[in-house]
C-alpha cells in the first residue's frame, strides 16, 4: 500500500524554493548596505585623505591653508550647533 505524495513533495518543493529565494533576497540587501556603509565610513575618508596629501605634495604651504580651512569649518559647525540651542 503506498500514498501519493506527489502534490505534498510538490508543495514541499515550492515552500523550499521561497525559502531559498528570500534568504537570497535577504542576503543581497546586507551585502548592498554593508557595502554602502563601508564606502562611506572607510573609503570616502581616506580619498580625501589622499586628495589633500596630493595637494601638499604639489605645493607644501597648502597645509597652512588646509589647517586654517579646517578650523574654519569646525569653528562655522560650533557657532550653528550654539545657535540652534
Amino acid at each position: 500500500v503506498h500514498a501519493d505524495s506527489r502534490e505534498y513533495v510538490f508543495w514541499e518543493m515550492l515552500l523550499n524554493m521561497g525559502r531559498t529565494c528570500f534568504i537570497c533576497v535577504v542576503l543581497a540587501g546586507g551585502s548592498m548596505i554593508f557595502s554602502k556603509d563601508a564606502n562611506t565610513l572607510v573609503l570616502a575618508p581616506i580619498e580625501r585623505m589622499n586628495a589633500k596629501v596630493q595637494r601638499i605634495k604639489r605645493d607644501p604651504l597648502q597645509a597652512m591653508k588646509l589647517g586654517d580651512e579646517e578650523y574654519k569649518n569646525e569653528q562655522r559647525k560650533k557657532r550653528n550647533e550654539f545657535r540652534r540651542t
